[in-house]
């Protein structure tokens, strides 16, 4: 949709609105690294925005990707774990302003991904932490059983001692 009002030539006030949905994106490489290389393999993509032309150009555009696909491969931990970030996220959004009074351009660029990735991030750790402790916590179990059997085996030998040591007192006493 859009509006051109040029009713007054001097104050223009163009304005065009926009929605494109379902538009489809493919393979494209977002990091080209070979420790840690990220593609976007497929995302659907809505988009609405607008326009406005008066003394200068302002733009507002909101793209939602839905649904995504990453492919990742990491070579180090943190690449895997970065890699493994990637393919959690199956939906994004970008928001896009842009401001022009033609001699210089503004643009405010942001997006959600970021704290997706963040917390992706954070649950794998918090797994990897929680399977550490939990070996941790398992060897200790195993050593304090070890432990205590061998304590307990000593307290056995220990009362049949003093049981053998009593059969022989009452035996001396008789």
């Amino acid at each position: 949709d859009g509006v051109f009002n040029h009713i007054r030539p001097e104050h223009p006030n163009d304005t065009v609105t926009f929605k494109l949905d379902d538009m489809v994106m493919k393979d494209l490489q977002l990091v080209k690294n070979e420790k840690l290389p990220i593609t976007l393999t497929q995302a659907n993509i809505d988009l609405l925005g607008k326009i406005v032309l008066e003394k200068e150009l302002t733009s507002h555009t909101e793209a939602q990707f839905n649904p995504v696909l990453f492919t990742s491969q990491g070579n180090s931990t943190l690449g895997k774990m970065f890699a493994e970030a990637f393919t959690d996220i199956n939906q994004f959004n970008i928001n896009a302003d842009i401001r022009s009074n033609f001699k210089k351009i503004d643009m405010d660029i942001s997006s959600d991904i970021d704290n997706q990735i963040k917390q992706s991030i954070k649950r794998q750790w918090d797994a990897k932490v929680a399977a550490f402790q939990q070996k941790i916590k398992q060897r200790l179990d195993d050593e304090e059983q070890k432990i205590r059997n061998r304590i307990e085996g000593e307290l056995a030998k220990l009362e049949q001692k003093k049981v053998e040591l009593e059969n022989k007192l009452k035996q001396t006493a008789r």
